[in-house]
């Protein structure tokens, strides 16, 4: 008799409804700026070697601030992990 209390009485303190997890979305972590895409290079293609260098750096440019955005995000998601 004893065990089937015990076991009604945990039947039914699981039957109840579930607390809420406090969880939070990736979305309400990352700022809307930091998934826009920087620019690089946009034009035509460079015909002369200045052309190519302004080309180049712009590229270079538009890389690195997305790769800086990318960290930033990857930064912010793995907080709390170990």
């Amino acid at each position: 008799m004893r065990r089937l209390m015990l076991t009604v009485s945990m039947l039914l303190a699981s039957c109840g409804p579930k607390p809420p997890s406090p969880s939070i979305a990736p979305q309400d972590l990352i700022s809307p700026d930091l998934v826009r895409p920087c620019g690089g290079y946009v034009g035509a293609s460079p015909t002369t070697i200045g052309q190519l260098v302004d080309a180049a750096a712009a590229e270079k440019h538009g890389r690195l601030c997305d790769e800086r955005k990318m960290r930033t995000i990857g930064d912010t998601l793995v907080v709390g992990k170990p």
